[in-house]
């Protein structure tokens, strides 16, 4: 009997060919926290971005939780970090309004991005310059919470715990990130059909379980308060994901 061959990796062309990724349902749980300025200034590396500043000489980071369900990269969950930055100065908190106009510029300057997806890993890496790192994400959600443990060869290194509270519901037409690769500045405008709970995150929780590993080393760096500012939640997730636009 002759074995069976192994599976060969996909080749930069073929994974350029499945450009636009389609995520066609999922849920998302996303935090968002105020942070120093210069723990921001320092994380988002790129001259030409500066993070969005808030009053009290703060700026914002999003840590976030993805169960893409169906996608045509395959179902996979995904633990986002980034800071918010536009392209020049921040011209303050209303900027980020810009994520309802035809041609955003405000996004998330990605910190961090574990996935349990090497499929994803590698269409995230070779064509974006995403950070993704290949680890497991286990998430265990009720009809009143989400918490997510990122793990490492079954070591837990953060869990986050987030109430699912109720408050009013917001479109999201756009999620915009910024990348670097190859030494190239990539904006990539992701367009999304999504209609999210935003509810306080008072009694949200992030604990860093190893802090020796890189991904608690960036958390610990973004100086993160003990609970996020607000919550965004919800279901039926989808969204079209084009190739990021040099800038």
């Amino acid at each position: 009997m002759q074995p069976t061959p192994a599976p060969t990796e996909p080749s930069a062309d073929e994974l350029a060919s499945l450009l636009p990724a389609r995520f066609n349902d999922g849920r998302v749980v996303a935090a968002v926290f105020t942070i120093p300025f210069e723990r921001a200034r320092e994380a988002v590396t790129p001259p030409q971005l500066h993070p969005v500043e808030v009053p009290g000489k703060k700026a914002f980071a999003v840590i976030c939780t993805f169960e893409y369900v169906d996608s045509s990269l395959g179902p996979y969950r995904e633990f986002a970090v980034g800071v918010v930055a536009r392209r020049g100065q921040s011209s303050g908190p209303l900027s980020t309004l810009d994520l309802f106009s035809t041609r955003p510029d405000t996004g998330a300057w990605i910190v961090a991005m574990p996935v349990t997806s090497e499929k994803a890993r590698r269409y995230g890496v070779d064509l974006f310059g995403f950070p993704k790192t290949l680890m497991s994400v286990s998430v265990q959600r009720t009809s009143g919470s989400c918490s997510t443990a990122v793990l490492d060869d079954e070591r837990p290194i953060v869990t986050t715990h987030v109430p699912l509270e109720f408050g009013p519901k917001i479109p999201v037409p756009w999620l915009v990130t910024y990348t670097s690769k190859s030494g190239q500045l990539l904006r990539t405008r992701i367009r999304t059909k999504w209609w999210a709970t935003l509810s306080s995150g008072a009694k949200a929780r992030v604990e860093i379980t190893d802090s020796s590993h890189p991904l608690a080393q960036s958390l610990l760096q973004l100086g993160l308060p003990k609970s996020p500012l607000i919550v965004l939640h919800g279901e039926r997730f989808r969204a079209i994901l084009p190739a990021g636009e040099q800038v």
